[in-house]
């Protein structure tokens, strides 16, 4: 396994009108229970029979906000 990415979010999950971000497809799989193939299969709009209630994007969206702080 890969070292965790720390400052972006990769992939945007959508489920019941609800967004939830993730950093690694190993969260999703933890989270909703969707195997990795299938991950990548619904990222391409390739799925056809299951997991059709889910629609995941690849982003890339920072974790941490720059705020510039006046003294």
């Amino acid at each position: 396994m890969r070292g965790k990415i720390e400052s972006y979010y990769n992939y945007l999950v959508i489920f019941n009108n609800e967004e939830f971000r993730f950093k690694m497809t190993q969260e999703i799989t933890d989270k909703f229970g969707i195997p990795i193939n299938s991950i990548h299969h619904v990222i391409k709009k390739k799925n056809k029979r299951k997991w059709t209630d889910y629609e995941i994007l690849k982003i890339k969206e920072p974790v941490f906000i720059r705020t510039e702080i006046a003294y």
